[in-house]
C-alpha cells in the first residue's frame, strides 16, 4: 500500500495537465508524419498530372492521325511509347499499393491539420489535387494494375475511326519486332496486347471487333516472345535497382479485350482450357 500512495502525487500531476488542456502529443506526430508524406504526395500528384496530359495528348493524336490520308510512322511510335510507359507504370503493383496506403495516411493527416496549414499552403486547391488522385486510385472499375490503360482506353473511344489508328500502329510495333536482331527489345513487345485492347471494341452490335483484322504477323510475334520484362528500366536509378522485377504474359492481357475468347488462345501464344466460347470482360 506504501508503494501505491508514494506514487499518487505523480498521477496527481498526471491528471493536473490535462486540465490545462495543453495540444497532446498525437498533434506533433500528425505534424510530423504531414511533413514528411507531404514531398510524396506532391511527387504523386505531378504523376497526375503528367498523366492527364498524356491522355490528352494521347487523345489528341489519335484524332489528327485518324482524319490523315496515312499515319506517319513517327507519330504512331509516340503512340505507341506513350502505351508503354502507361504498362509500366501498371506493372508496379507494390508500388501502387504502397501509394494507396500513404495517400490515405496522408488525407487523414490533413484532415487533422487543416486549419494549421492554412497559412502555410492553399488547402483548398490541396483537397480538390487529392480528391483527383484518389479517383484515379479509388476507382474500381480500374483497380492496380489497369490505372492507366483503363481510363485511356475510355477515353479514346470518343474518338471517331481511332480503331484505324491503332491497328496501324500495331502492326506497325509487330514489323519492327519481328525484325529486330538479335530478338525483339522490351519496349517493342510490353505495348502490343494494350494495343490490341485499345482499339477492340465493346460487345455492343455493330461495334468493332480487333481480332477480325489481319493480325497475322501480330501472332508470330505473340507465339515467338510469349512473356516480356516490365522491370523498370535501369537509367530511371541505381537506387531502384532493387525494385521487384515484374514478368507479363502477352496473351493473359488479351483477357481484357471484350471481342477475345478462349478458343483463340492458341493463336496467340497462350494456354488452352477446352475451347471455351465465354468472353473476358474487363472487370
Amino acid at each position: 500500500m506504501q508503494a501505491s500512495l508514494s506514487a499518487f502525487h505523480g498521477h496527481l500531476r498526471t491528471i493536473c495537465e490535462y486540465s490545462l488542456n495543453r495540444p497532446p502529443m498525437r498533434a506533433k506526430v500528425d505534424r510530423q508524419s504531414f511533413d514528411e508524406l507531404k514531398p510524396g504526395v506532391d511527387a504523386a500528384l505531378a504523376l497526375l498530372d503528367w498523366y492527364e496530359q498524356l491522355c490528352k495528348d494521347f487523345v489528341a493524336l489519335t484524332q489528327s492521325l485518324a482524319m490523315a490520308p496515312n499515319p506517319g510512322a513517327e507519330e504512331l511510335s509516340q503512340l505507341v511509347q506513350a502505351v508503354d510507359c502507361c504498362v509500366l507504370m501498371e506493372n508496379q503493383f507494390s508500388g501502387w499499393s504502397a501509394c494507396v496506403n500513404r495517400f490515405s495516411w496522408f488525407k487523414r493527416t490533413f484532415g487533422m491539420l487543416r486549419k494549421e496549414v492554412a497559412n502555410e499552403l492553399n488547402v483548398e486547391q490541396l483537397n480538390k489535387d487529392i480528391n483527383r488522385f484518389q479517383n484515379l486510385i479509388g476507382n474500381t472499375q480500374f483497380p492496380i494494375g489497369t490505372h492507366m490503360t483503363g481510363p485511356l482506353r475510355e477515353s479514346l473511344k470518343k474518338v471517331t475511326k481511332a480503331e484505324g489508328v491503332m491497328v496501324a500502329a500495331l502492326n506497325k510495333l509487330a514489323e519492327e519486332a519481328a525484325t529486330q536482331k538479335p530478338k525483339a527489345e522490351p519496349n517493342q513487345l510490353r505495348p502490343l496486347p494494350f494495343v490490341i485492347y485499345l482499339a477492340d471494341g465493346d460487345t455492343a452490335p455493330g461495334s468493332y471487333n480487333v481480332f477480325a483484322s489481319n493480325l497475322k504477323g501480330v501472332q508470330r510475334v505473340f507465339k515467338r516472345y510469349p512473356d516480356v520484362d516490365c522491370s523498370p528500366p535501369s537509367h530511371i536509378g541505381a537506387d531502384l535497382a532493387d525494385v521487384p522485377g515484374v514478368q507479363m504474359q502477352l496473351a493473359v492481357v488479351l483477357q481484357r479485350c471484350p471481342h477475345y475468347t478462349t478458343n483463340m488462345a492458341g493463336k496467340w501464344g497462350g494456354a488452352t482450357d477446352g475451347g471455351s466460347q465465354s468472353c473476358c470482360m474487363v472487370q
